[in-house]
């Protein structure tokens, strides 16, 4: 078989034998698509007229083009190709090309064109300073073509007025991919304002979450920084979870003023009664106090009998109120 200048193939076919040293030309225009072709030829051999039948079958050759999405940083492993999670990185589309044969040992090409969807992503906020107005604007940038907030909302940018954080899905063909964005609560701008204790609680939640108990309790301290009693009656007085707060204002206040100070003042006392004597369970209270200041490290399988190590056993292991 030739191929000549004009890319078309020409068969040569040899004959031995009785038909040694004849030969057939069949040109390619005789066989213009793939399928079965039936070729004769007479001679005449020895006075004897003759006739050379060829089959020939003629096999497809193929050009395939094949077109595909991967997301950005995914794999591509499919029609035999083998594209690495590396390779789609930083790209908007990638082209290959196999040769291949087929059963039939006949080359074939396959082109894959494939589309690499940019999946990278963020949040930023338009606005400067969420405290000064309470309300903030947050877009999201990515080139992905539909987007899913925490709130439901499914427009590019929107518009949050509570403290909290903030999550947006984005989503184009199978690849999805998210990001978040954390607004903190204001409370020093809040407690420096001239807002009412209960407006200002309102403002930071309820104080049924960690971060909301700590940013109403935070709040009571700092605007109260100069009264524990002050303190204390905010935290407590509101609809949430309020005795949360008032335990952790409490603690706050307690560690910046030290329990003297607080119970000279005899806190919430009634009229001639100390405050330790006002405070329900007072000694069981101070004791686990001064118990968690000072600790004591023991085993239950230490042998050691301090009078320290002992009373702590006691306590914790053995669950007595003993020296209470």
């Amino acid at each position: 078989m030739v191929k000549n200048a004009t890319g078309k193939y020409s068969f040569i076919l040899n004959y031995f034998g009785s038909l040694q040293g004849e030969k057939q030309y069949i040109a390619s225009d005789q066989m213009p698509s793939a399928g079965e072709y039936t070729f004769e030829q007479e001679y005449v051999v020895n006075n004897c007229d003759s006739i050379l039948t060829l089959h020939l079958t003629v096999y497809q050759e193929y050009e395939v083009d094949l077109q595909d999405v991967i997301c950005e940083g995914d794999g591509y492993y499919q029609h035999g190709f083998s594209v690495s999670a590396a390779q789609t990185l930083g790209i908007s589309e990638l082209e290959m090309t196999q040769n291949l044969q087929s059963q039939h040992t006949c080359d074939s090409v396959v082109n894959l064109h494939l589309t690499v969807v940019d999946t990278s992503i963020a949040i930023v906020s338009l606005t400067s300073d969420f405290c000064e107005e309470y309300s903030a604007e947050l877009s999201v940038e990515t080139n992905m073509l539909n987007y899913l907030w925490s709130n439901g909302e499914s427009s590019q940018t929107i518009t949050v007025n509570q403290p909290g954080t903030y999550t947006v899905t984005a989503t184009q063909d199978q690849c999805s991919v998210s990001a978040w964005y954390q607004i903190e609560t204001c409370v020093v701008t809040i407690a420096k304002s001239d807002m009412e204790d209960a407006a200002a609680i309102r403002r930071l939640g309820e104080g049924w979450t960690g971060e909301e108990a700590w940013a109403i309790s935070l709040y009571c301290a700092l605007r109260h920084i100069d009264c524990v009693k002050d303190a204390i009656i905010a935290a407590v007085n509101h609809n949430g979870d309020s005795d949360s707060t008032g335990s952790i204002t409490g603690n706050i206040m307690g560690a910046i003023y030290g329990y003297e100070a607080i119970k000279k003042d005899r806190m919430f006392c009634p009229e001639g009664n100390e405050f330790e004597d006002t405070i329900e369970l007072a000694n069981i209270i101070l004791a686990l106090s001064d118990d968690l200041v000072t600790g004591c490290n023991v085993a239950i399988d230490d042998q050691t009998e301090t009078p320290e190590q002992k009373q702590w056993t006691q306590r914790y292991w053995e669950m007595k109120p003993v020296g209470i």
